[in-house]
């Protein structure tokens, strides 16, 4: 009897603690990306371009492609092909920015943190 409860515990505890170990938290959010700054001529304010990459849960409400115009974003960061990591959300109407190039414009994304 003490065999097959000592049986029992070797075989249940470990198995127990992989499956508790490697269940995702639902309540997690993943906020930070990895993100490239691209070049930008300043026609738009002090906002940079940057592309993204990874994957962005939700990506529709920001637009169809991976590259974004980024909104306070700081200014030790606005370096041509600098990686960074950043998390950000759909501006609001008063952080969007209003850009007066003949160019691409990219959807807008409000920087709430960088580096």
């Amino acid at each position: 009897m003490i065999r097959k409860l000592i049986l029992f515990v070797l075989i249940f505890v470990p198995v127990l603690c992989f499956v508790a170990c490697n269940q995702e938290d639902p309540d997690k959010e993943v906020d930070f990306f990895q993100a490239t700054v691209l070049y930008r001529d300043g026609n738009c304010d002090s906002a940079v371009d940057v592309r993204m990459s990874e994957w962005v849960p939700d990506f529709s409400q920001f637009g169809d492609n991976d590259t974004f115009l980024a909104v306070n974003m700081p200014q030790h960061l606005k370096v041509n092909n600098k990686k960074v990591t950043i998390k950000f959300r759909k501006p609001t109407e008063d952080e969007g920015l209003y850009c007066k190039t003949l160019g691409i414009n990219y959807p807008q994304i409000y920087i709430e943190q960088a580096y």
